[in-house]
């Protein structure tokens, strides 16, 4: 309905992007973004919650991960190894969630992680997003 994977979605993506994972070809980012009220007039939830979706669904191309878990939303995909593809895809996304989260007075937190190794643990990624959103 809304476009966004949900948990178990967001589970079996990064399940079955990680193993074909190519080590100095390409590095999996993960990005955490939670959400909270920043104080004074907050526009209803859904208000917010649609056009945070439709913001965070502009961000990236057609099949990348974007999905919601929990109150909070994940979005990932596959980008060129090296620190310019994850930080330009880091910076695109910090742009729009703080964009977005701004105009509708809440406060936005945003963590990426990154990996190349295509025996990495699935929801270790999501946990270390999620921490580096909340440091």
């Amino acid at each position: 309905m809304t476009g966004l994977l949900t948990r178990p979605g967001v589970g079996a993506w990064l399940r079955s992007v990680v193993p074909g994972l190519r080590p100095g070809v390409e590095r999996l980012a993960v990005g955490w973004i939670d959400v909270v009220p920043a104080g004074g007039p907050v526009p209803t939830p859904a208000g917010w919650e649609a056009s945070l979706t439709a913001a965070v669904l502009g961000v990236g191309r057609a099949g990348d991960l974007h999905g919601r878990v929990g109150e909070s939303f994940v979005v990932a995909a596959v980008l060129p190894a090296g620190e310019a593809g994850v930080g330009g895809w880091r910076d695109r996304l910090s742009y729009v969630v703080a964009t977005q989260a701004s105009a509708s007075n809440l406060h936005a937190s945003l963590g990426v992680e990154a990996t190349d190794d295509p025996a990495a643990d699935p929801e270790s990624l999501l946990q270390r997003a999620a921490a580096h959103a909340r440091t």
